[in-house]
């Protein structure tokens, strides 16, 4: 699926998910999506998923507990034609509470695993290959 389909379904299940009462009350208007692209290199799937479970949700759970972050959803391709295997959406209150959130990550992972961020990945070029990020809006 190319990044403008994969695009296109993420806006209507967004959409579609916000009109629903149970979840429209999670986002309010202007709250602001980040959705990062990450295609992982054949034969890496387990040790790519293994540092992001181990390193960044961590990371993301301290940063919606502290109040940084609304929620966040990570997802892993099941079937398609792999533009992206994973893909992460972010939430936030508002376009500015999403800026510096690699300060955030930086502040996090020294407070969770004494050491820098960067250090504490280890080099995911290794893994993966990053493909782009966007920004939506909630248009309610």
């Amino acid at each position: 699926m190319s990044r403008f389909m994969t695009s296109l379904l993420l806006s209507v299940l967004l959409a579609g998910a916000l009109s629903i009462p149970a979840v429209s009350a999670q986002s309010e208007p202007g709250h602001v999506f980040t959705v990062r692209y990450h295609k992982v290199h054949p034969g890496k799937t387990a040790e790519y998923n293994a540092v992001y479970g181990n390193v960044v949700r961590p990371l993301f759970e301290k940063l919606k507990a502290d109040g940084d972050i609304v929620s966040f959803l990570d997802l892993q391709e099941i079937y398609g034609d792999g533009d992206a295997t994973h893909i992460l959406i972010v939430e936030f209150e508002s376009q500015a509470a999403s800026e510096g959130l690699n300060e955030k990550f930086e502040a996090g992972a020294q407070d969770l695993f004494g050491q820098s961020f960067q250090e504490a990945l280890g080099d995911l070029t290794l893994l993966r290959e990053y493909t782009g990020t966007e920004l939506f809006g909630s248009t309610q």
